[in-house]
């Protein structure tokens, strides 16, 4: 079992961890580049921010390699594991958002939408909004349904 885990992960949370893991780690190695730290946890529905991925690793770097080396599947663990007090589901996120819609028709805007995520919450940069925005699909007049902008965003695969 991985070491001072965060918070407690059940051992079929575990099982999930080290599938993500080893679908990064091609080679076998033991190690994943850090570069697919975020896609690694986005396979198991957690949601960091580009801001937070460099925080996360250096609080697990206790040897100062993991940016050369890459990230160990105990490494991994740890850092999951304290995003997992994080987790919100699909239907908290959407509340949230429904907040904001104000003609209670499902959509945001794009502005909006781009609005709400730079500036509340876990506050991500422009690249990072302009391509969720892009994953989502915004209709002919720029609008995003936000219960299917939510669902692609938490989709694991």
């Amino acid at each position: 079992m991985p070491p001072k885990l965060a918070v407690y992960i059940t051992e079929e949370r575990l099982v999930e961890y080290e599938e993500a893991f080893q679908s990064f780690d091609e080679e076998g190695q033991g190690k994943v580049p850090c570069e697919f730290i975020l896609p690694c946890m986005r396979k198991v529905g957690l949601m960091p921010s580009e801001c937070e991925i460099e925080d996360l690793l250096r609080s697990v770097d206790t040897d100062n390699t993991i940016f050369a080396d890459g990230f160990s599947y105990e490494q991994f663990c740890q850092i999951a594991s304290k995003k997992e007090k994080d987790i919100y589901t699909e239907e908290d996120i959407q509340d949230a958002f429904r907040l904001f819609d104000s003609n209670s028709d499902g959509y945001l805007t794009m502005q909006k939408l781009m609005q709400i995520l730079c500036t509340l919450g876990e506050k991500l940069n422009e690249p990072e909004v302009t391509a969720l925005i892009n994953t989502a699909g915004p209709d002919p007049e720029g609008r995003i349904d936000y219960v299917e902008f939510v669902h692609r965003m938490m989709a694991r695969d």
